[in-house]
């Protein structure tokens, strides 16, 4: 089996410094989710039908950690789906519907693209005078809020330049004109939309560049790839070059892509997406895909009443800050033993915030911000000993982001876990979960740092 480098990082985690079913060793109460390993995952909460592929959903999924505190959805339409979609964009490859063609076609594919499929796509501009571009899902939006996008997409010379643009308005744009012939480009930016970077890269000696652009967009907006016959600012209005075309020339294109720029560092630069639930997830990190509104898991009630302490870590993707979201929580509406994990809580937005129930209420704020849609790993270490060293602390990205707001004494209960919700019933999670790993112990210093970063690699981030 070849190795991608996510999985050889894992790899080495694994296979020399770090385990995390040593957290475990010692009988520890606890659990370990890992949504990357199919064999813990089954369609049914009964474990009848085992999850085979992305786009299923999860019913069942079991504790790796040997405790048995297995999550489970008793209801088909409350649960998560397993999914490792990155790129928004669909028919990455074919550009078929719903790409709208505007004064162009884009026939079948023609010649070799540049994974040496026969894939590569040409685009040929119409003999009418205007713009002549394809959009994604017939102009609307594709970039839905505002935000930093990378965009890319690969292509060939045949007679005339590549544009990338982006817009929200006539005059609120990004545009970048690629000469495909010799791999520089020109960029304009218009009504606060900002260029972050470009490049235009040779892929071997075959013809092809991947052309790259990270913009950062003040509100939703519209995706174009357009034809010029010109490098200069475009004359049309929304970053699009205007002119009459001659009904022959274009361009060969392949591989589109456009994700948020911060859905991960260790990725692979292109995901092909044909539709919704036919993309590659070679090198993408698995995750549980939850709605915001219904999905939800639990477990049966796991017993923590031997303890004070806890220490919990977890990789997680916010889509959005709007309200009370739970990535999870012991019992329901926090009683006594219990604790919870925000992403994010009303009164912390755009952060995390946890809580723990211990003779007091702790609040625990991280102190920096963390605004949506970001990738984090977040720690919740707790002592609740009354005694030196008493802490509640949480941490984002290995970093220490918050600290209690009240002193607690008292050990933990035997309820329930409730995953991405509230009971089930609220505070429902609108993200993407990438594992968890929950002990009922206080670690080190050390060791929880190893699981910081093993839990990055799991959500495909470097801190």
């Amino acid at each position: 089996m070849q190795l991608n480098g996510l999985s050889l990082a894992i790899t080495n985690i694994l296979g020399g410094r770090f385990n995390p079913l040593t957290w475990f060793a010692a009988g520890e109460q606890g659990a370990w989710y890992d949504p990357s390993v199919l064999t813990t995952l089954f369609q049914d909460s009964a474990g009848t039908t085992p999850v085979t592929a992305v786009e299923q959903p999860v019913g069942l999924m079991r504790d790796k950690s040997g405790r048995g505190n297995h999550a489970f959805q008793a209801t088909a339409g409350n649960r998560p789906i397993l999914s490792a979609r990155v790129n928004i964009l669909t028919y990455s490859q074919t550009f078929a519907s719903p790409w709208a063609n505007i004064r162009s076609t884009v026939p079948p594919s023609m010649i070799p693209a540049p994974d040496g499929t026969i894939s590569g796509v040409l685009f040929t501009e119409s003999s009418s005078a205007g713009t002549q571009f394809i959009t994604p899902v017939g102009g609307g939006i594709v970039a839905s809020s505002a935000g930093t996008y990378t965009f890319s997409v690969y292509g060939k010379n045949n007679g005339r330049y590549l544009t990338l643009a982006g817009n929200n308005g006539i005059s609120n744009y990004i545009s970048v004109i690629f000469d495909l012939s010799l791999g520089t480009y020109y960029q304009y930016q218009s009504g606060g939309q900002i260029i972050n970077s470009v490049s235009c890269t040779q892929i071997g000696s075959t013809g092809w560049y991947r052309c790259v652009v990270t913009a950062t967009f003040t509100a939703a907006s519209g995706i174009n790839i357009a034809g010029s016959n010109v490098t200069t600012v475009p004359t049309g209005g929304y970053g699009l070059p205007t002119y009459t075309g001659d009904g022959v020339s274009g361009f060969y294109l392949w591989g589109a892509d456009l994700r948020p720029t911060n859905a991960g560092a260790l990725l692979p630069p292109y995901q092909r997406v044909n539709t919704d639930t036919d993309y590659d997830s070679v090198g993408f990190p698995l995750y549980l895909k939850c709605n915001g509104t219904s999905s939800a898991m639990q477990t049966n009630s796991i017993d923590f009443t031997a303890t004070d302490k806890m220490t919990v870590v977890t990789g997680v993707r916010k889509l959005s800050d709007t309200t009370n979201q739970n990535v999870f929580e012991m019992g329901n509406t926090l009683p006594a033993g219990g604790f919870n994990l925000y992403a994010p809580n009303t009164l912390n937005s755009p952060s995390y915030s946890a809580y723990v129930n211990a003779g007091n209420v702790s609040l625990i704020n991280s102190s920096n911000s963390y605004p949506a849609p970001i990738s984090n790993v977040v720690s919740l270490l707790v002592n609740n000993s009354g005694v030196s060293p008493n802490q509640q602390l949480l941490r984002v990205n290995a970093v220490g982001s918050g600290t209690q707001s009240a002193t607690l004494s008292g050990n933990f209960t035997n309820i329930p876990l409730f995953l991405f919700s509230r009971a089930s019933t609220s505070s429902f999670l609108n993200g993407q979960f990438y594992g968890a790993i929950i002990r009922g112990a206080q670690s080190d210093a050390a060791s929880v740092t190893q699981t910081e970063n093993y839990m990055a690699q799991k959500t495909g981030i470097t801190f």
